[in-house]
This record gives structure tokens, C-alpha cells and sequence, in this order.
């Protein structure tokens, strides 16, 4: 499996300018899952959810008052004062499986007002969302190695 790692990312960045942007997309995917496998950023356990939120967001609000109603073992991050590092925003994005522009709120005021028609690269919404952190969707819930964006509260029993 090592070996098929190195090779995997041997021919991402050999096939970095390729003009087949599927074939790059899934390469990109299978980079994201081996870095996301080797050295994870996120500490998560099986015995706890973690739950990053937005505080101001209503949905939000009513997913932490879900949670700890119901006593599910959790460890809550509120967003806004926390902020992610890019390797975070990748690897939420990787746990997701979502591209990295998967994790922008596309209904957020702020998204339509500024950012409605941009087409940026991964690097461009990673600065993004950290400087915007209300961008990112939430609430987002991991339990051990499955993650999951929280729709409604009740969600969470997925994990």
C-alpha cells in the first residue's frame, strides 16, 4: 500500500497538466484520500462526535441543542472563533467526499453578493473560506472516520 501511494502521488503530479480535468479530478480524489489516510489533521475518535458549527447560524444552533439533549459524547467547535487551517478545509473536504468548493455555502448572502460567478481553484476557496468561515456549510459532524454535513438534527443518529 505504501509503494501504491508514492506511485499514485508520483503520477498526480506528473499528470498535473493534463487537459482531461475528470481524469485530474480523480486522481486529485485518490491524493486527497492517501494524505487524508497517512497523517490526519482532524482528531476524531469512535466514542465522541465532533461537531463543527456556526453559532449565528439557526440550524446550527439547533443541532448543538439536538446533541447534548439527546447526551450524545461530543465535542463541539464553533467555527468562527476556531479557525481551520487549509489542510483542515482538505481534509473535512476528503472525509466528505466533496470537492474542496463542495464544502462553500452557495445560499450564504455573502456567497451571492461576492462570489456568485468566481471560478477559483482549490487554493483560492481554501483562502476564501478561511477569511469567510460563515462561507463554509454546517453544521458538520465526524464520528470516527465517517463525516457527514447535518441537514437536521436528527442527522446525527447516522453516525
Amino acid at each position: 500500500m505504501f509503494c501504491l501511494s508514492i506511485k499514485i502521488i508520483q503520477n498526480y503530479r506528473f499528470c498535473y497538466q493534463s487537459s482531461n480535468t475528470a481524469f485530474l479530478k480523480k486522481i486529485h480524489l485518490i491524493y486527497k484520500f492517501v494524505k487524508l489516510n497517512a497523517m490526519p489533521e482532524i482528531a476524531t475518535s469512535e466514542w465522541e462526535i465532533v461537531l463543527f458549527y456556526n453559532p449565528n447560524h439557526p440550524g446550527s444552533q439547533k443541532t448543538l441543542a439536538y446533541a447534548k439533549g439527546e447526551g450524545l459524547p461530543l465535542r463541539d467547535v464553533d467555527i468562527i472563533k476556531n479557525q481551520f487551517t487549509g489542510t483542515q478545509l482538505e481534509e473535512l473536504a476528503g472525509r466528505l467526499g466533496l470537492p474542496i468548493d463542495g464544502l462553500v455555502n452557495k445560499e450564504h448572502p455573502h456567497y451571492d453578493k461576492h462570489y456568485a460567478n468566481a471560478n477559483f481553484d482549490d487554493e483560492g476557496w481554501i483562502k476564501i473560506m478561511r477569511k469567510n468561515p460563515a462561507l463554509i456549510k454546517e453544521p458538520i459532524a465526524i464520528r470516527g472516520h465517517k463525516a457527514i454535513i447535518v441537514n437536521t438534527p436528527s442527522d446525527l443518529s447516522r453516525l
